[in-house]
């Protein structure tokens, strides 16, 4: 998260990574990254390299997000402290969820997580189609059931 952090700091501070064919670059150099974690074993000798290949994709990331947080920054700058803030709650949150639960107690919460967000995809692609309000009262409807059993899942 600090990487892409400094990534995006970098694209939105300095000239040179405003251009185009840096974002380019970085967009090759993130795609080469993830390939090169994805493609090497988990082994003592390797993990060095996988967490720099990690770091360097993580940087190349917050590079690419640029563009858009300086679109979220002309709208209301709090948006991006808010986003960070929250982010990093859940990701906290769900770690120590993850690291405090019993063996196999959030393995089954997957399955009905991806059927809502599939449904929610869906529901927002059609939407964009046709503009329905009845569409856009279910997909928040849906997303207001999903975050309350989230919620009340995890107390």
């Amino acid at each position: 998260m600090l990487a892409a952090t400094a990534g995006a700091y970098l694209q939105l501070t300095q000239a040179m990574f405003q251009s185009t064919l840096v974002m380019l670059l970085s967009s090759v150099g993130a795609f080469g990254f993830l390939i090169y974690v994805m493609s090497t074993k988990n082994q003592i000798n390797s993990n060095r390299n996988r967490t720099g290949a990690f770091i360097g994709f993580t940087l190349c990331t917050g590079i690419g997000l640029g563009p858009l947080l300086e679109m979220a920054i002309v709208v209301n700058p709090s948006i991006v402290v808010t986003a960070f803030m929250l982010t990093t709650l859940l990701f906290v949150s769900f770690t120590l969820a993850a690291i405090f639960a019993r063996e196999g107690q959030w393995i089954y919460i997957g399955g009905s997580l991806m059927t809502m967000l599939s449904t929610l995809i869906t529901l927002s692609l059609a939407n964009l189609f046709f503009g329905s309000k009845l569409l856009f009262d279910v997909s928040c409807k849906i997303r207001y059931s999903a975050y309350m059993k989230e919620f009340t899942t995890v107390l």
